[in-house]
């Protein structure tokens, strides 16, 4: 009986162990004053790819990434480009080496990450969906 319970808990505790951290949801937001209301996955991923450099109302683009060892950024990366980490990271390698291409700002926690946005209006970032306030306006549910 108590086998049973321990190997019950164990399986528990590793399947939850090796599906890692998941989110309510991941947004994409911008700066309150950015004109944007809404944005297609495609463009975005172009966005962040570095294809795209100015919003559709002619602002440049300021694009913010998570923390490089962050589930938020594999996650994001993984649903709006297909791509996993590794295959991003040689994808900037690439961009860098030849001098056509810098990747987005790299900043550690979500509320730095706010913080930025609200201060700065070219910027386009994503956080978790429960950590959103009036600072940041929301303008694509990542699913």
């Amino acid at each position: 009986m108590k086998n049973k319970l321990f190997f019950r808990v164990l399986g528990l505790t590793v399947s939850l162990v090796l599906s890692g951290p998941t989110f309510a949801e991941l947004v994409v937001v911008v700066n309150p004053q950015n004109s944007l209301q809404a944005l297609s996955r495609e463009d975005l991923a172009r966005m962040y790819l570095g294809k795209t450099k100015n919003f559709s109302n002619g602002m440049s683009i300021s694009a913010i990434d998570q923390n490089k060892d962050s589930s938020a950024r594999e996650e994001f990366y993984r649903k709006v480009t297909n791509k996993t980490p590794s295959q991003i990271s040689s994808y900037w390698s690439r961009l860098i080496f030849t001098g056509k291409g810098v990747p987005p700002r790299a900043i550690d926690t979500e509320n730095a990450i706010k913080e930025w946005v609200a201060t700065h209006p070219d910027s386009i970032a994503y956080i978790d969906a429960t950590t959103v306030d009036a600072s940041v306006k929301v303008i694509l549910r990542v699913r």
